[in-house]
């Protein structure tokens, strides 16, 4: 793989057609090199748009971070910052539930690690989840996409709701 600031900045190209990014952007006392959001809303109508049959929101806050070695211990960070920050802040924005019709959002963190992640840690990243259902999925749900890339060895680790970015993220870099 590449230098790390190239690899950002490659993967801001790959997220800019679509996402509206800042950099940097700070979250809580976290900062990361940058943030990327997307909203998609779906509907069905008859005839005329006042007779909406149904309508669906789907979110995606990515953050993006480079940092020297990613750890354990930066992976709990993470994960509180998740239950404590962004999922009350930017799924719910302060409310007891998401806006009605949400079907679901996605939180993704993409790390850029200058050094070899350790085999224990490639195991927790692969472990890693969070996702929380609202009123029975009634208000759509929250799902944490996590990957990890290893630019001293050329890989990229991500959890299992990470599958398919991962995967992207792969075409993207090479």
């Amino acid at each position: 793989m590449e230098k790390e600031s190239s690899v950002l900045d490659r993967l801001l190209q790959f997220y800019e057609p679509c996402f509206d990014l800042k950099r940097p952007f700070a979250v809580g006392e976290t900062l990361y090199d940058a943030y990327a959001f997307c909203d998609v809303t779906s509907s069905k109508y008859v005839l005329v748009e006042k007779a909406e049959l149904w309508r669906a929101y789907t979110f995606e806050h990515v953050f993006f971070r480079e940092i020297d070695m990613f750890s354990q211990g930066e992976l709990q960070e993470y994960e509180k910052q998740l239950r404590e920050q962004i999922e009350p802040e930017f799924v719910r924005k302060g409310q007891k539930y998401p806006i009605p019709d949400h079907m679901c959002t996605y939180l993704t963190g993409i790390f850029i690690c200058r050094q070899a992640v350790s085999g224990d840690v490639i195991r927790v990243i692969r472990k890693h989840r969070f996702r929380l259902n609202y009123r029975f999925a009634l208000r759509g749900y929250c799902e944490s996409r996590l990957a990890v890339l290893d630019l001293e060895n050329g890989q990229i680790y991500g959890n299992t709701a990470a599958k398919l970015l991962v995967k992207r993220l792969k075409q993207q870099l090479t």
